[in-house]
């Protein structure tokens, strides 16, 4: 493009690049007749998020260097403070286990960390009781609902608060109670007790 410059008019230049800071405002002189040689300093790498909050298993936390250097991004180096909390690569975050670390990127002597959360995932079993009501019941069969198909663990299922029965996590786990003799109403419950990937969770039916 083209700049019109006023006889008798004062001007200064500024120097601005993507990734390095702005250089300070400098007097321009029309008679030079040689080119100005501006030397800039590099940025700090900015990020986004600054932050990053993820759940356990998930590998879709992406980190981006916001005022990267286009043809440099595969010399910019990346690496996490713990990985047995979370793992990175070319800024894709992989959520490993509950906790909290740092995830880095550096680059020509800079280097900027962002604070990664990582949290359990929640649960919201249900509980099916079968029969719900009736005379004279022999057999009642508790069976878990909306437990997530890779959840591990154990399933603690008790009556009142009683006859405690534990067995292994699954999709359908269940248990049955036989001559309990009950009478009345009475409370069933179902107790995940979670996993290093899902929160606890607790649900009850009444018979």
């Amino acid at each position: 493009y083209t700049v019109h410059l006023k006889k008798d008019e004062a001007y200064t230049y500024q120097v601005e690049k993507t990734g390095y800071v702005a250089s300070s405002e400098e007097p321009l002189d029309l008679d030079a007749g040689s080119p100005v040689e501006v030397l800039l300093e590099m940025d700090e790498i900015q990020t986004d998020p600054a932050v990053l909050d993820l759940k356990v298993g998930e590998s879709t936390g992406q980190i981006s260097i916001t005022n990267s250097f286009k043809e440099a991004e595969s010399q910019y180096i990346w690496g996490s403070q713990d990985l047995q909390i979370a793992s990175v690569q070319e800024g894709i975050v992989t959520a490993v286990a509950e906790g909290q670390t740092e995830v880095s990127v550096a680059f020509n002597g800079k280097k900027t960390k962002v604070p990664v959360n990582v949290s359990k995932n929640d649960t919201a079993i249900g509980l099916k009781v079968d029969p719900t009501e009736g005379i004279d019941v022999e057999r009642v069969t508790c069976t878990v609902e909306n437990l997530p198909a890779d959840a591990t663990g154990d399933i603690t299922f008790t009556v009142d608060g009683t006859n405690e029965q534990t067995v292994p996590a699954a999709v359908d786990a269940s248990v049955t109670y036989e001559n309990l003799g009950l009478i009345g109403n009475h409370q069933f419950t179902a107790e995940y007790g979670g996993d290093n990937k899902y929160n606890k969770s607790c649900a009850e039916s009444g018979a």
